[in-house]
């Protein structure tokens, strides 16, 4: 039996897509709309009822594809072999355009905990890079109407959210200076302190991307997500999407966790020592306690786009609408911006000198 399944519709049997803006899978075909439970229910009611022909045929010639590079599959749809990289969890079908759960990705102790589905929708997240460029006081002139749309991909990126609670220890010296002056003579008094803080701290899902293809900084730079949509996840909510399983195990992430926690612990008890004219950090341990883990599947559409034969990417929360990327700088407007800049401050002075 093939390990790869699309989600059908009850009514026709076409392929369902998971719809953003309703949170239902949708028939293009027939127009129903159908909650994610529903179709679990139908598929797991329906599996196994066509039974698959079987044929035998003698191999001769060629090398089959090794597991550590490629994987083979057989498109429920169509018949036709969809060849996948070891991590792809979903993918679309190069003849019938399907989209297609590998469920062996994500079954067993690779399957998810838990997902937030899409609410930002294709057209959307385009709408949102329009707007992101607007009002870009830098971007070179042309650049909006010479950029090329290459590519719009609506991924699960996997993601482990880790929880724990942490007790923070720090040491700093610091410096409190006073001045005073009489008729002879101008005084300052220099005071050290060494000063000690400790307390503890409780983090809830930490996030951590778990793909070694998403860029970290990207993934980090779209953040917050809200995790009031967390919900149990459901091949469902896949439809109509693209998506991969980790790559980068728990153990591994876990070594960014620990380090966003100690600097939120570092900068929290740094942020209590005050009333001193200089604080220096001389020492600070972090012991993080009660640590879980969750793997989960979070929403991020990635544009592509060609300005002048370079390509760019952007990054859009695909729940919050968060747009992140590098926009082009035009050295002319830079210099007219900067140059605008000193001139207003410049006159601002002269202003002030002449008033004095």
């Amino acid at each position: 039996m093939s390990d790869i399944r699309n989600h059908k519709c009850p009514g026709c049997g076409s392929p369902l897509r998971f719809e953003p803006e309703t949170q239902m899978l949708v028939c293009d075909a027939c127009g129903s709309h159908f909650d994610t439970g529903t179709v679990s229910e139908y598929d797991d009611a329906t599996d196994g009822i066509d039974g698959e022909d079987e044929s035998s045929w003698e191999s001769y010639g060629g090398t089959p594809w090794s597991d550590g590079d490629v994987r083979v599959h057989i498109c429920p749809s169509c018949g036709a072999e969809i060849v996948t990289e070891p991590t792809t969890a979903v993918t679309k079908c190069p003849y019938c355009d399907n989209v297609t759960v590998i469920e062996g990705s994500i079954s067993g102790a690779l399957r998810p905990d838990c997902v937030i589905p899409f609410r930002v929708s294709a057209e959307d997240a385009k709408r949102l890079m329009s707007e992101y460029c607007r009002k870009k006081p830098l971007l070179p002139r042309r650049f909006v109407e010479e950029l090329h749309l290459e590519e719009t991909q609506g991924l699960y990126i996997p993601f482990w959210l880790f929880d724990c609670s942490a007790e923070g220890r720090a040491t700093y010296l610091a410096e409190k200076v006073r001045h005073w002056s009489d008729r002879n003579y101008n005084y300052t008094e220099t005071t050290r302190y060494r000063v000690f803080r400790r307390g503890g701290m409780a983090f809830s899902k930490i996030p951590a991307d778990g793909s070694r293809k998403a860029d970290d900084t990207m993934m980090e730079s779209i953040e917050p997500f809200d995790y009031s949509d967390l919900t149990e996840f459901g091949t469902g909510y896949l439809s109509g999407f693209v998506a991969d399983k980790y790559d980068v195990s728990a153990d591994e992430s876990k070594v960014r966790a620990d380090a966003r926690v100690k600097r939120s612990i570092d900068a929290a008890l740094l942020a209590t020592v005050i009333g001193y004219s200089s604080v220096i950090p001389t020492g600070s341990s972090v012991k993080i306690r009660d640590g879980k883990v969750q793997y989960a599947m979070l929403p991020v559409w990635l544009l592509h786009y060609n300005y002048r034969g370079k390509r760019y990417t952007y990054a859009i929360n695909g729940q919050t609408g968060r747009v992140v990327g590098k926009l082009p700088v035009s050295p002319g407007r830079a210099a007219a911006w900067f140059g605008g800049i000193y001139a207003a401050a410049a006159a601002l002075i002269a202003a002030v000198l002449f008033l004095l």
